[in-house]
């Protein structure tokens, strides 16, 4: 049914990125946080977990963005405690 289905994309996203399938695991989180977004913590998550494999392929301004978003919109979440994490790790991009 359709109100249980961002638990299985969020497997199935885990499942490709567990098999270097990047490209397909961002899709699988971008496809829950974007169509099945009503579960907000499960959405937050997904959406770090895409931004991860974005940096994978190289994405890194996209997986930035996505990290940002969620400290935006979710920053009660621990996934935005965890995309914090993140921001700072990463290199922040040169302005022109």
């Amino acid at each position: 049914p359709p109100e249980i289905r961002s638990g299985p994309y969020f497997v199935l996203g885990r499942a490709s990125s567990r098999q270097s399938e990047y490209d397909q695991a961002a899709a699988a989180f971008l496809w829950l946080a974007t169509v099945y977004s009503e579960n907000e913590p499960l959405t937050a998550q997904s959406t770090v977990e895409a931004a991860r494999s974005l940096q994978r392929l190289g994405r890194t301004p996209r997986a930035r963005s996505l990290l940002e978003e969620v400290t935006k919109e979710f920053g009660w979440s621990a996934a935005a405690a965890e995309a914090r994490s993140l921001l700072e790790q990463s290199p922040s991009p040169v302005s022109r």
